[in-house]
């Protein structure tokens, strides 16, 4: 690992199993949908997931670093644009409802 590495990439907290099960030297087919982040950590690639993806009860997010959607059940859909909304004040779903449709049916199913 390189020392002092802060990375912008985007990962998701199921990686830490592939990881930890590859720096262990084991196999867990289990963990399928689980990347490794040891290239990451190694200074081998900048980049690690497309998309970071997260669900919890009827709250559903995709990102990409630059756009993040959040769908929860009985609330508007909402789309940030992070660079100039970090603070997600202004939902601007509306004005993106191409960018809306396309994350929900490929990611959110």
């Amino acid at each position: 690992m390189q020392a002092g590495v802060i990375s912008d990439a985007l990962v998701e907290l199921q990686d830490l199993t592939r990881t930890i099960v590859e720096f262990a030297g084991a196999k867990m087919p289990e963990a399928a949908d689980s990347l490794s982040l040891k290239p990451l950590l190694a200074g081998e690639e900048q980049t690690h997931r497309e998309v970071q993806i997260s669900a919890i009860d009827d709250w559903k997010m995709v990102s990409d670093g630059e756009y993040k959607l959040i769908v929860q059940e009985g609330k508007p859909v909402r789309l940030y644009h992070l660079p100039s909304d970090p603070w997600e004040l202004h939902n601007i779903a509306e004005q993106h409802e191409d960018r809306v449709n396309s994350w929900r049916n490929r990611y959110l199913g």
